[in-house]
């Protein structure tokens, strides 16, 4: 019953990366060009959505997996990339 779940997880997440991508959140918006940074916003989206409502699921329950799915995976489409900016700023000579 946890495979049509995990499917339903990633198209969440596959969707929030999309938006995110198509509103300039993503890595497109951080200085990564191209279709790579559309890919990588994809996989965030799915891998963040995926993990969050596994974790979720096994704690509390499959009742609060899919709006942590949704929750986890738009939080990680916005603040990932901006954090992983943050660090290659303050990593470059000045």
């Amino acid at each position: 019953m946890l495979l049509p779940l995990a499917l339903i997880w990633i198209g969440i997440g596959l969707i929030a990366g999309l938006l995110a991508h198509a509103a300039k959140l993503g890595f497109a918006a951080r200085g990564m060009a191209g279709r790579s940074a559309l890919l990588w916003t994809l996989a965030l989206g799915a891998v963040a959505a995926l993990l969050g409502a596994l974790l979720v699921t096994l704690l509390l329950g499959r009742l609060f997996g899919t709006p942590t799915a949704i929750w986890v995976s738009i939080l990680a489409v916005v603040l990932v990339p901006w954090i992983w900016q943050r660090a290659r700023s303050e990593r470059a000579p000045n």
